[in-house]
C-alpha cells in the first residue's frame, strides 16, 4: 500500500489540533487553580486582618476602662503584649493608690527598667497590696488560687473591671438609677469580654481564665445578695454571716438556686473555669439546703398537721401540677401527695421558670 501523504497531513493537523486544545484546557484549569488559591489566600488574610483587628480593638477596651485616655490607651495598644500587660500592671497599681493613672504613666520606648521604676515608685505610695473584699465563703482563695490557672492582663483586667461594679452594685437599691448606671457598664464589660473570648477561641481553638480567687467573689455575691434581698432575706455579706430567720430556710436555698441560674445564664459563655466550679458549689449548696428544708417540714407536719402551715398537700401528681399552673404556690413552699404506689412524694416549689421550677426530695 502506497503512502498516502495527504492523509499524513491530515491526521498530524488534527493531533496539533488536539494537543492544542488540551493546551488551551490545561492553561484554563491552571488558571482557575490559582484564581481559587489566590481567592483562599486572600480569605486566609482577610480573616487574619480581622482577628488581629478584633484582637487591638479588645487591647484598647481593656486600656480605657483600666484609666488610660483614647490617645494613650491606642499607643499602648500598638506597642504590643509587653506594652499592654505592663501598663494594666500599673493601672491595677494606681487603682489602689487614687487618682489618674496618666499622671503616673509613662510610655518610656516600653523599656523593661524605666517600667520597674514607675511599678516600684507606685508600691512605695501604696505599701501593701490591696485584695477586694472576697465575701460570703464557697472556696478558700488561699487555697484555690494555686489550683485555677491566673488570667492574662487583658482577660483579668475585663474580670476585675465587672468585679468592681459588681462590688459597688451589690450596695445599692436595684431600683435606683444608680444601679442600672452602673448595669449598663457591667453589661458592656461582659459584651466587650465575650468577644475577645470568640476571638481567642476563634484563634487558638482553647479559652483562658477571665476571674481569679479575688474578682469571682464580688461578681457571685453582688447577684445572691440581689436575689436573697428580693425574698425578703438578710444577709451580712461583709461578715459572710447569715442572719435568716426561722422560715427563711426554704426562700434562701430558692435564692442560691436562683443566683445559679443566672450566673449560668451570664458567665456560662465565658467557659471560665473558676466561674464554672463556682456555679456547680452553688447548686450543690442549694440544693442541699432545700432538701434539708423540705424534710424537715414534712417530718414536723407528720407529728403535727394542725400545727404545721408550711406543708401544702396535694391528693396527686396531676392536682400538683394544675395547682402550679393555678399560681397556687410561692417560691419556698414545700407541697406533698401520695403517689399510685403509696410512696409520700416531697418536692419543694422554687417558682424558677424551666427545668427548676420544682426540686423532688426523694
Amino acid at each position: 500500500m502506497g503512502f498516502n501523504l495527504g492523509a499524513f497531513i491530515g491526521g498530524m493537523s488534527r493531533q496539533i489540533v488536539s494537543d492544542i486544545e488540551a493546551d488551551e484546557a490545561y492553561d484554563q484549569q491552571l488558571g482557575l487553580f490559582r484564581e481559587k488559591q489566590n481567592i483562599l489566600s486572600s480569605n486566609e488574610i482577610e480573616k487574619e486582618r480581622r482577628l488581629k483587628d478584633l484582637e487591638l480593638q479588645n487591647k484598647i477596651k481593656s486600656l480605657k476602662f483600666a484609666g488610660y485616655d483614647d490617645a494613650r490607651a491606642s499607643q499602648i495598644a500598638m506597642s504590643g503584649d509587653y506594652a499592654v500587660e505592663r501598663s494594666l500592671a500599673v493601672a491595677e497599681k494606681v487603682s489602689q493608690v487614687g487618682g489618674d493613672v496618666n499622671t503616673y504613666y509613662k510610655l518610656a520606648d516600653n523599656s523593661p527598667e524605666n517600667m520597674d521604676a514607675l511599678e516600684s515608685e507606685i508600691e512605695g505610695i501604696t505599701g501593701t497590696a490591696k485584695k477586694v473584699s472576697t465575701g460570703v465563703a464557697g472556696f478558700d482563695p488561699e487555697m484555690m488560687a494555686d489550683l485555677y490557672e491566673k488570667p492574662k492582663e487583658v482577660d483579668g483586667s475585663y474580670g476585675a473591671a465587672i468585679a468592681r461594679v459588681s462590688q459597688e452594685q451589690a450596695l445599692l437599691d436595684p431600683s435606683s438609677k444608680e444601679w442600672a448606671s452602673l448595669e449598663e457598664k457591667r453589661q458592656q464589660y461582659l459584651k466587650d469580654l465575650s468577644e475577645l473570648k470568640q476571638a481567642e477561641l476563634k484563634k487558638d481553638g482553647t479559652v483562658t481564665p477571665s476571674f481569679d480567687v479575688n474578682t469571682i467573689e464580688p461578681v457571685v455575691n453582688s447577684v445572691q445578695r440581689r436575689k436573697m434581698s428580693k425574698l425578703k432575706i438578710q444577709v451580712d455579706f461583709k461578715t459572710g454571716l447569715e442572719k435568716r430567720m426561722s422560715g427563711d430556710e426554704g426562700r434562701y436555698g430558692v435564692a442560691l438556686l436562683q443566683t445559679v441560674n443566672e450566673l449560668q445564664g451570664t458567665y456560662g459563655n465565658l467557659n471560665d473555669a473558676l466561674m464554672t466550679d463556682k456555679i456547680a458549689y452553688k447548686r450543690q449548696e442549694a440544693m442541699e439546703e432545700l432538701k434539708q428544708y423540705a424534710l424537715n417540714q414534712s417530718n414536723s407536719y407528720a407529728k403535727n398537721p394542725k400545727m404545721q402551715t408550711a406543708v401544702k398537700v396535694a391528693s396527686s401528681d396531676t392536682e400538683f401540677m394544675e395547682n402550679i399552673l393555678k399560681g397556687e404556690y410561692k417560691a419556698g413552699d414545700v407541697v406533698q401527695y401520695t403517689d399510685t404506689n403509696g410512696q409520700l412524694q416531697i418536692f419543694v416549689y422554687t417558682g424558677i421558670e424551666g427545668d427548676d421550677i420544682v426540686v423532688g426530695i426523694n
